[in-house]
């Protein structure tokens, strides 16, 4: 890892590894990217930044080539609504890119659909999609396309 020559090699054995411990870890999980990411919830220290909602990611995943066509990405209900308040708040990809506003609590974000009074939210449903866009899925997704 610290070698710049082996720098990615390194992040992919890491990763690896991390893969392997997490399926030991827990062998009940029967999905690599669900043990995986508990396995770095737990272990890493680093929770509070591996919870955070990556708003990048949420505004960008559609033309994810990787995620655009996942069923459970899809399942995210009221996308469009949910973007235009989050832009309102935030603003576009390019504010949000180099800000701070752009990793988000997901109580933040439940707490902001809220103030806008709006029928069609569901908090229950939200509140389970939304992590689909944490830092953890996205470290997840990324240890999956290194190792598949």
């Amino acid at each position: 890892m610290r070698s710049e020559e082996y720098f990615f090699e390194g992040l992919l054995v890491m990763s690896c590894y991390i893969g392997a411990l997490s399926r030991l870890r827990y062998p009940q999980i029967k999905e690599d990217r669900k043990s995986y990411k508990k396995f770095v919830s737990k272990y890493s220290g680093l929770n509070d930044i591996f919870e955070n909602i990556d708003l990048l990611f949420f505004y960008q995943w559609r033309k994810n080539a990787t995620v655009k066509n996942d069923k459970i990405y899809n399942d995210l209900k009221d996308y469009p609504k949910l973007l235009a308040i989050f832009k309102g708040e935030f603003g576009d990809e390019d504010n949000i890119k180099g800000s701070t506003v752009r990793y988000q609590k997901r109580e933040r974000l439940v707490e902001l659909i809220k103030t806008k009074n709006v029928a069609w939210f569901d908090e229950v449903k939200f509140t389970k999609n939304i992590e689909l866009f944490s830092n953890n899925q996205i470290l997840s997704l990324l240890s999956g396309t290194l190792i598949e």
